[in-house]
Order: structure tokens, then C-alpha cells, then sequence
């Protein structure tokens, strides 16, 4: 049996993860062994060990969201340092045919891998923009032990190649497992309108521009209430969080706005929703998206990064010029008011993404690239 070791640093129920999981379903399937070095136990590590999955814990692999620039560099060579001693003393002596990196971050710790392991890496974000300089150096560090790059849009794609990647970059959509998404037929049927929005409290992610949208809303007498998913997030900004909590007070939100808590299945938001807003400034896919059309809620996003991808204009959503609020508060409130259209922009969604953003059929794609399922 052939084995393959992954690197995660991701944690908890969001895009990277549930691609992660996809892919080690479709690797299992195929009877391979796979080892995973993941930061600390959690239901996705958990879920991993029971599909039969040998797991390394490494805390410090670990994403952080740190403001301070120096302090945010020391954290990463500190888990680069603490993940190339795991696989000096732990992993070297395994045998892997391949080796996959969940990330697009780590760079010279990937030297602890034997040199005849075939590396590839999946970039699941944009970020790397935000400090070009810092992530063409890491780049041309991975150059020399990376063998291919799968973007999970072509906007990631076409960045990667911009910043100066020297391999090969294949494109490979995230996806949904539409058997476990499906939209209820016996939608609810009141004069309340549910709002959804899935955001961390991190300033990219756009929370602010929500709050404002829903402030205008409220100024035009409309009838809402919004659900907000993601908020409870383990990487967050504490001083962006007071912030957001100011501005709903100030807007006299209170009331209406309600941070779901992390144990809610997402599905049941879902379900219960009857809009999805995105107000993300920077997004290499929006896997929230992909999710919400596949449970057939019509979507409304800023037009920035991958998202345009994903979400066709005046067709299963729409899309807004960033970061126009009153745009975006206007579409909401056609949506607001029109069951007919929410009905049709909705149903368009869900065959787009069974069109689109089929998981079981991407992973597929995606392992065919490896030599044995040719």
C-alpha cells in the first residue's frame, strides 16, 4: 500500500478543510495510506482519525492572524522550525510516494522531506498579494522542492503566475459534497426575511460593510433578520471585533443581528436563510458561496478575486462593484422583496454548482494528476 503525507495548518469548518477532506476521501478510496500533520485535535482531525488516517499533531503549524508585520514573521519561522524537526525526527523515516501542502506559506522546513518525495502544493488564498516581495521569496524557496501548484480558481492561478511561480500551476475548483447539501423543497413561508452572511473577525473578511448594509436596510423600513456564522472564529482580531460590536450598537443592530455559535451546523443556516451576503474583500474562491447556492439562496458579493467565478451576475446572484454599500444594499432589498426572483436566482445557483462545484468530480480531476490514477 502506497502512503502519502499531508501538511495542514488549517483548523475548524472552513474552505481549506472541507477540500482537505475530499481529497482524503478520494485518496483512501484509491487504498492509499495517508499521514497527517495537523496542529491540534479538533472534530476535523478527529473525523480524519476515524476514516483511518495516522495523524501528527504539530501546535505550532498553526495559522495566526497578527497585525504586527515582525511579530507575524517570527511566528512563522518558529513553525517552520518546530514542522522541520518533526520531519527530521518523526517523518523521514517513513516512506511516501507523495507529499501534499495544504498551504502555499511554508518554505524551507519542506528540506526535511527526502529529496525523492514528489511535493505539491494547494493555494487555497489570495494573501500572498499583500506582500509580494515576502512571498516571491518564499516561492523561490519552494521552487526547488515543489514539483506542481493546484489553484483552487483561476484567479488564484493567474497570481501565482504574476508574483513569478516557475512550476506548474493547474486549476482545480473547491467543491461541495451536494449529498450532503441539499435544499429543502418546504422552504418556510413568513414575512420575515432571514439574512446569512458567514464572516471571521478579520477586517478582509468585510464585516464592516455588512453592518453598513444592514444599517441601510434598516433605514428603508425593511423587515429582516440576519444570522451571522463564522463570527466565533480561533483566529481573530480582537480590536476588530470591539469594533464591529461599536458599529452594531451604533446602528441599533442589537436586536436584529444574531452571531450563531460555533456548535450550529451550517446547514441548518442555511436552510433557514433566505439570502446569502458576502461582503469579503479578498477571496480566492468563497467556498461559503459555492455552499449557499448549492442549498439554492441566491447570493450577493462584491466583484474581487474568485468570487466572480463562482457567482454569475443577475444569474444566480449578485455582484457588486467593491465596495459600493449602497449597491449592495439595494440588490439585497430587490431580493428582500421579491420571492420570485430569490426562487429563480436560487434554483440557477444550485445547477451552477452541480454544473460547476461538484466535489466528488474535482477531487477526481485533481487526483488524476498524480502518475498511479492515470
Amino acid at each position: 500500500m502506497s502512503s502519502i503525507l499531508i501538511l495542514n495548518p488549517w483548523t475548524g469548518k472552513i474552505g481549506p478543510n472541507t477540500f482537505l477532506n475530499g481529497v482524503v476521501s478520494g485518496l483512501l478510496k484509491k487504498n492509499y495510506q495517508v499521514t497527517i500533520i495537523y496542529p491540534y485535535a479538533d472534530e476535523i482531525s478527529n473525523g480524519f482519525e476515524q476514516m483511518g488516517c495516522r495523524i501528527f499533531y504539530l501546535p505550532n503549524l498553526k495559522f495566526k492572524h497578527v497585525n504586527n508585520f515582525i511579530l507575524k514573521i517570527c511566528f512563522r519561522i518558529y513553525g517552520e522550525l518546530n514542522l522541520l524537526y518533526c520531519l527530521v525526527t518523526k517523518i523521514r523515516s517513513l516512506d511516501f510516494k507523495y507529499c501534499i501542502i495544504n498551504t502555499e506559506v511554508l518554505s524551507w522546513s519542506l528540506f526535511g522531506l527526502k529529496k525523492k518525495i514528489p511535493v505539491y502544493v494547494i493555494v487555497h488564498a489570495l494573501s500572498f498579494n499583500e506582500n509580494k516581495r515576502l512571498s516571491s521569496f518564499i516561492f523561490n524557496i519552494q521552487h526547488i522542492r515543489v514539483l506542481k501548484y493546484l489553484a483552487v480558481s483561476n484567479a488564484v492561478k493567474d497570481a501565482l503566475y504574476k508574483i513569478g511561480v516557475k512550476r506548474e500551476v493547474l486549476m482545480i475548483y473547491n467543491g461541495v459534497d451536494l449529498d450532503q447539501y441539499k435544499p429543502n423543497s418546504l422552504k418556510k413561508d413568513n414575512n420575515e426575511i432571514t439574512l446569512l452572511s458567514v464572516v471571521h473577525p478579520v477586517p478582509h473578511k468585510g464585516a464592516h460593510h455588512l453592518i453598513d448594509v444592514l444599517g441601510l436596510l434598516k433605514n428603508m423600513g425593511l423587515k429582516f433578520n440576519c444570522k451571522i456564522a463564522g463570527w466565533y472564529n480561533k483566529s481573530f482580531d480582537k480590536y476588530y471585533m470591539n469594533l464591529i460590536n461599536d458599529k452594531i450598537l451604533e446602528k441599533g443592530l442589537e436586536n436584529t443581528i444574531h452571531f450563531q455559535q460555533p456548535g450550529v451546523d451550517m446547514k441548518s443556516n442555511y436552510l433557514s436563510a433566505d439570502i446569502l451576503i458576502h461582503p469579503s474583500e479578498n477571496e480566492s474562491f468563497g467556498y461559503a458561496l459555492a455552499e449557499g447556492m448549492a442549498m439554492n439562496l441566491p447570493v450577493v458579493a462584491f466583484n474581487v478575486g474568485g468570487i466572480p467565478e463562482v457567482v454569475k451576475h443577475n444569474k444566480t446572484g449578485f455582484l457588486l462593484e467593491p465596495y459600493n454599500i449602497q449597491a449592495m444594499a439595494l440588490a439585497v432589498a430587490e431580493l428582500i422583496q421579491s420571492k420570485s426572483l430569490r426562487s429563480e436566482l436560487g434554483h440557477q445557483g444550485r445547477l451552477r454548482v452541480e454544473q460547476k462545484f461538484n466535489m466528488k468530480k474535482n477531487i477526481e480531476n485533481m487526483l488524476y494528476e498524480f502518475d498511479d490514477f492515470k
